[in-house]
């Protein structure tokens, strides 16, 4: 049932009881146990927490969204402050949720299928202000955590150092790429393949200078129609 009024009953004693094991909120002499100090503190902490909500609402979803799982954002919060955010951008993001303007900006470990790994490696790097800067902190990534590896060289077992593995791999790449996160790293009349194309190249010009071969992931990015665009976006 809905609340439609609430009134004062005037002052009431209450008495101090301590009543063992499970009881029953309502007794047999009319009266009403409860947790006094519980209750005021619950009334201060709910009416605080609206005032802050009315006066403060990018402060407030800020907030609640940082302390937030994704399923939660995504099933319980989304239908009240979807129209309080402002899409990921992995220059303009941080690791966290952020206000911006009359915005609250998402972060990039939103984005569908950006695992706990590569979100952490992907703020481990930040700030970005280029395409130049962000492959360049995922080679960085990959030469801090080199990994010791067997290999049969002529039929012999040799120990080999290798560089460590990137969670920031092409199909996350082509992920970001599609849904728009990357945009800022290119110019709007470039086409999602030519925006693949142009990490590529400039990963394969970093491993160049590292004396590295870079292997390009044999995988195409579809060329999505407006409409294949914006389902993509909208997932």
């Amino acid at each position: 049932k809905k609340i439609v009024k609430v009134r004062s009953l005037g002052v009431k004693p209450v008495y101090d009881l301590e009543i063992p094991g499970n009881h029953n909120f309502l007794l047999k002499n009319g009266a009403v146990a409860h947790n006094c100090s519980h209750a005021k503190s619950y009334t201060t902490l709910s009416y605080t927490c609206l005032w802050l909500k009315h006066h403060y609402p990018l402060e407030w979803w800020c907030s609640v969204l940082n302390f937030a799982s994704k399923d939660e954002v995504n099933e319980k919060f989304w239908q009240y402050c979807g129209h309080l955010v402002i899409l990921p951008d992995v220059v303009r993001s941080g690791a966290n949720w952020e206000i911006e303007g009359d915005k609250i900006r998402a972060p990039v470990s939103m984005l569908f299928g950006m695992g706990e790994t590569a979100h952490a490696q992907l703020s481990k790097g930040l700030p970005y202000t280029d395409l130049r800067s962000f492959c360049q902190a995922i080679v960085n990534h990959q030469k801090a955590n080199m990994e010791t590896k067997d290999k049969v060289v002529k039929g012999e077992v040799k120990k080999v150092t290798v560089w460590g593995r990137n969670a920031l791999n092409a199909t996350m790449i082509s992920n970001m790429i599609i849904t728009g996160c990357m945009d800022s790293f290119f110019t709007p009349d470039m086409s999602e393949t030519d925006k693949l194309d142009a990490y590529h190249k400039m990963m394969k010009e970093l491993y160049a200078a590292e004396g590295k071969k870079y292997a390009q992931s044999k995988k195409k990015l579809p060329q999505l129609d407006p409409l294949g665009r914006y389902q993509t976006k909208k997932g």
